[in-house]
């Protein structure tokens, strides 16, 4: 089992951000409107609390959903801090990307069980934010639930984590 102490602050940074520049990448990939942008943006902001909710018998989870949880009167943190500075997708992109693979490179360091867990909850936040908007239609009528640019951004994250999860 791994400990928040087993890996550098950078390292440790990286792995709090990827869930949320994942879930970023995906929603911006598929160009949605206002509307299916808040629906992605809260799909990330309710798989970070429903992580936080359900707890985790992963110690590199449970120790991130620590520094994550509310304190009383605070809403979930997902982060302390992230800075980049995008100015369009592949900026988002290039940036989202190297995230994922600096924390696939953290991995290294946890249990096989606990990579293979935290690279899941990944790719359940992608596939979540992917899922929480028609593509293409109009006024919600038609669409598709996930566009070929989401299913090529989610390709692109799970090959940034090392492979399937």
């Amino acid at each position: 089992m791994t400990t928040r102490t087993d890996y550098t602050d950078e390292e440790w940074k990286n792995l709090k951000a990827a869930p949320l520049l994942a879930g970023l990448f995906v929603s911006q990939a598929a160009g949605s409107g206002p509307i299916d942008t808040i629906k992605e943006a809260s799909a990330i902001a309710q798989s970070l609390a429903d992580l936080v909710k359900k707890g985790s018998t992963n110690q590199l989870i449970s120790t991130m959903i620590d520094e994550i949880k509310p304190k009383e009167g605070e809403a979930v943190q997902s982060v302390d801090a992230i800075s980049i500075n995008v100015k369009n997708l592949q900026e988002l992109r290039d940036a989202a990307v190297k995230t994922l693979r600096e924390a696939a490179a953290a991995l290294a360091k946890a249990t096989p069980e606990e990579a293979a867990e935290y690279k899941q909850f990944i790719q359940s936040v992608a596939q979540r934010v992917a899922e929480a908007g028609k593509e293409g239609g109009f006024l919600g009528i038609g669409g598709t639930r996930v566009s070929p640019s989401e299913t090529r951004a989610i390709q692109e994250i799970t090959e940034a984590l090392g492979g399937a999860a």
